[in-house]
C-alpha cells in the first residue's frame, strides 16, 4: 500500500493522517512538507489517469496570465512631497503623554 492508494480512496484526507500512515507503513518519520507534496503528487497522478490536466482545476486568480495582467501597468514613484495631493481634513495628531521616570527602573521580585 502506498500514499497514492490512500489519496485515491480519500482525496480530502488531512496531511496529518498521511504522516501517521507513513509512520505505520514505513516505520519512519515524515515532515508535514513532505506529506503535503506526496498528497499533491498523488492527486496530480489521479487527474492524469482521468485524461485531464491538473491546471484545469487551478482557479483563474492563481494563473500566471492573471498575475501578469495585474502588474502590466507601470507604477512611477512620487519624487517628492510637493507632488502629494492635499487632504481636505483638519486632523491634528498629538504625541502621547509619556513621562520618563528618573532613576533606575525597579525590577519585580517574587
Amino acid at each position: 500500500m502506498s500514499i497514492s492508494h490512500i489519496v485515491d480512496n480519500d482525496p480530502e484526507i488531512p496531511v496529518s493522517n498521511i504522516i501517521q500512515e507513513v509512520q505505520v507503513l514505513f516505520q519512519t518519520g515524515c515532515t508535514y512538507k513532505r506529506a503535503w507534496y506526496a498528497k499533491k503528487f498523488a492527486i496530480e497522478r489521479c487527474v492524469e489517469k482521468m485524461g485531464q490536466e491538473a491546471d484545469t482545476y487551478v482557479p483563474e486568480i492563481y494563473l500566471r496570465q492573471t498575475y501578469k495582467r495585474t502588474y502590466q501597468a507601470n507604477f512611477h514613484p512620487i519624487l517628492s512631497e510637493n507632488f502629494w495631493r492635499d487632504v481636505p481634513f483638519n486632523l491634528t495628531f498629538y504625541p502621547p503623554n509619556m513621562k520618563k521616570e528618573r532613576g533606575r527602573k525597579q525590577g519585580k521580585r517574587f
